[in-house]
Formats: structure tokens, C-alpha cells, sequence
């Protein structure tokens, strides 16, 4: 006899400790529809996000990420190869901060991923044509 099927949540989620930013107020707009908010997305908004979002991306680690990098100096049960390594990982982020090499220096990939409920409007039935997709280079600040 088989064990009866039990439903779990696949990724439980932990709370979210991430420290936000707010870029800019501007763009965005609530309004209500069949008595539901809905938040209304100008296309600029996310030409903003996208392009602050692959700037950070490429250059910088978020702050906790960097603290645990660093812990591992300090870490006894560390080997002297971890050590080394996570020296290496701080060194390349300093570097990295000065906006000019991002992190991944041999391609400078970042990969950036965005979603959005059903009570958020874009304004956009689907992504620009491949003749408006432009490159960006994100100088420094």
C-alpha cells in the first residue's frame, strides 16, 4: 500500500530581511477596478528599475552578502584556501565598487529577473520588438 499524497509548499520562503531602495515616486499610480487596487506601471518606471538593477547587479554585493564573505576570515574551522578565496571575493569587490570592472570581470554578466501579480499594470501587452532593444553601458555614478 502506498502513502496517501500530502501537499507541501515546494519553496518555503523565510522572512525577508532584504534592505530596499526607493528610486524614484514618480511613474507609478494606484487606482481601484471592480474595487480592487490596481497599481499602474508607467514603462519608464521600468526602464528605470531595469537599468539601476543591472548597475547594482554588475558592481556591487549586497551588504550581508559581503559580512559573510568576510566572516570566513574569521572563521577557525576555515581552511587557509577558504581564507584565501573569500580575500580574493573581498578584493574583487572593492575593486568592482569603483563602477568601472563589474564582478564578473571575465564576461560582466549580471542576470536580472522580474515578475508581477495580476494587480499590476505595465501598459505593455508583451516586451519591445527586437529592433527597440537597445544595449546599455552603466558608467559609474
Amino acid at each position: 500500500m502506498s502513502k496517501p499524497f500530502v501537499w507541501q509548499e515546494p519553496f518555503v520562503q523565510s522572512k525577508d530581511t532584504t534592505e530596499y531602495e526607493l528610486l524614484s515616486d514618480k511613474h507609478i499610480t494606484v487606482t481601484e477596478l471592480d474595487g480592487e487596487e490596481v497599481i499602474k506601471v508607467a514603462p519608464e518606471a521600468l526602464t528605470l528599475l531595469a537599468q539601476q538593477a543591472f548597475y547594482e547587479a554588475s558592481f556591487f554585493l549586497r551588504t550581508a552578502h559581503l559580512k559573510q564573505i568576510a566572516s570566513i576570515l574569521h572563521d577557525p574551522q576555515a581552511s587557509s584556501n577558504d581564507k584565501y578565496v573569500a580575500l580574493q571575493l573581498l578584493r574583487n569587490a572593492e575593486v568592482s565598487a569603483k563602477g568601472v570592472l563589474p564582478n564578473c570581470q571575465d564576461t560582466g554578466t549580471a542576470t536580472i529577473v522580474a515578475s508581477k501579480g495580476q494587480h499590476v499594470w505595465t501598459g505593455r501587452r508583451r516586451c519591445r520588438s527586437p529592433e527597440q532593444r537597445r544595449v546599455h553601458h552603466f558608467p559609474g555614478k
